[in-house]
């Protein structure tokens, strides 16, 4: 009787032990799924931290442009045009925005020409002028064809060094707004040196951006200038 007994009792003795943890496991597993959401929702929601350097160098580049802008407005109010009838005479302010136009495109040119060097012969610079494990190049697609730097290199050159020896405004206004205003908006190029450039690039890759930054403001702002006095002689 005892062999039955403990025949009987055994079976019922674990099942509803095995029950048991068959019906938890649900709920645990919907626990551990409503933990794992909310700290989610709580890591999406906590606001990204900017990093101080980078808000540094937009404010600069903001002030940078600022001061470009009033120059412009500045040198185009108080331009005065040469006495009627008077020959060989030139507006001052219209020549120093062409020569300001002219200087900006051929700076932009000679930043170019230094990118392009640097992606060459980056592994010697590497050694010594960017950081000691990193190469330059290795930021940019491009690295190993440079084509389009080199465009840039000689289309910049090109355009400047016709309007220091006395070109029209017209090309040279149309090229730097088109170089300006497209570089703003095309990822590659200003979105990401923001998003990805002032934090992870070389020092001197830097450098060279925030270089061609500043020319290719002073050519913009400078022949658009330029182009509003271009019935003026310059």
């Amino acid at each position: 009787m005892a062999s039955l007994a403990l025949g009987f009792v055994t079976p019922w003795s674990f099942t509803p032990t095995e029950d048991l943890l068959r019906s938890t496991q649900p709920s645990m597993q919907e626990t551990m799924r409503r933990q794992h959401h909310q700290s989610t929702r709580q890591t999406m929601r906590r606001p990204q931290i900017n990093d101080g350097g980078v808000l540094v160098v937009l404010v600069v580049l903001v002030a940078g442009l600022t001061l470009a802008i009033i120059a412009s407005i500045k040198l185009y109010a108080t331009a005065t045009a040469p006495a009627v009838g008077a020959r060989g005479q030139t507006c001052r302010e219209a020549r120093l925005a062409r020569l300001l136009t002219g200087w900006g495109n051929v700076g932009n040119g000679i930043v170019h020409m230094l990118f392009v060097l640097l992606l060459v012969f980056d592994t010697d610079l590497s050694a010594t002028i960017c950081l000691a494990d990193e190469r330059c190049k290795d930021y940019f697609e491009n690295a190993e064809n440079p084509s389009g730097p080199v465009f840039l290199l000689v289309l910049n050159l090109a355009i400047g060094l016709v309007t220091l020896h006395g070109g029209g405004p017209k090309v040279p206004t149309a090229w730097n707004a088109f170089a300006f205003v497209t570089g703003i908006f095309i990822p590659a190029v200003w979105p990401r040196f923001i998003s990805e450039g002032l934090a992870t690039w070389p020092y001197l890759a830097v450098f060279l951006w925030l270089a061609i930054f500043a020319c290719e403001s002073m050519a913009f702002f400078a022949s658009v200038t330029w182009y509003a006095l271009k019935d003026v002689p310059a």
